[in-house]
């Protein structure tokens, strides 16, 4: 028995958890929410102006994540020859959907490249000009999730941004949260091609341009490991 117990103990996946302790100041405290899902959690605690955030997050690849995928053809049909052709380059009959955002990974890293002020946001025209910002990497991606039938919709927050001598600088920024067949649902960045504890989520609804600026006062990294 114990040896089938130190068996199990090696030999059974394992989820490495990073965690983030973050403090900041500002009056707009009920932009932050406290938020969950499978591979993020973020706490919230306010104080008057002090806002302290620990998060923990884990790689969305850690997720079990093979479900074979079937084609959406009326989808499909309706959208731009272009991002058609890339989604022909990206899936096969037998994917599942593990390797497809691997896949969608790979192609963002190669080809699109980000331009803080791109005006190139529709899907289509970020596959043609191959240059956009954090909004145009999550539609497209969205759009190439639907011709799968994986839902998703855009999460809204900050990316703590690393500046100089250790700062962190708060970064307005946009991702996707997925939703798999079994409910679950989990964070995946199309711009950066995965997920890390660097984000800070919001609640819907908020206007960056009404958000007054603030300053991370304090952030303390952790790590652990979960069987």
């Amino acid at each position: 028995m114990k040896l089938i117990l130190i068996f199990l103990l090696l030999f059974s996946p394992s989820r490495h958890v990073e965690q983030i302790d973050v403090r900041l100041i500002t009056e707009q405290s009920s932009i932050f929410q406290e938020f969950e899902n499978e591979n993020f959690v973020q706490n919230v605690k306010v104080n008057g102006k002090i806002v302290n955030i620990f998060i923990e997050n884990s790689n969305y690849l850690d997720i079990n994540l093979n479900y074979r995928l079937f084609i959406n053809k009326a989808e499909l049909d309706s959208s731009g020859k272009y991002i058609r052709r890339t989604f022909t380059e990206l899936f096969n009959e037998n994917i599942t959907l593990r390797t497809f955002l691997l896949n969608i990974s790979f192609y963002l890293k190669d080809n699109i490249k980000y331009w803080g002020d791109s005006p190139f946001k529709d899907p289509e025209d970020v596959v043609i000009y191959k240059k956009t910002n954090c909004v145009g990497y999550s539609a497209l991606v969205k759009e190439l999730l639907e011709f799968v039938n994986i839902k998703s919709r855009f999460i809204s927050g900050f990316y703590l941004k690393r500046g100089r001598k250790g700062t962190y600088d708060p970064v307005p920024h946009r991702w996707l949260e997925l939703f798999l067949p079994d409910s679950t649902s989990f964070f995946y960045d199309p711009q950066y091609q995965g997920f890390k504890a660097n984000y800070i989520v919001v609640r819907p609804g908020n206007d960056f341009r009404t958000i007054e600026k603030f300053k991370i006062n304090f952030l303390q990294r952790g790590k652990k490991l979960l069987n």
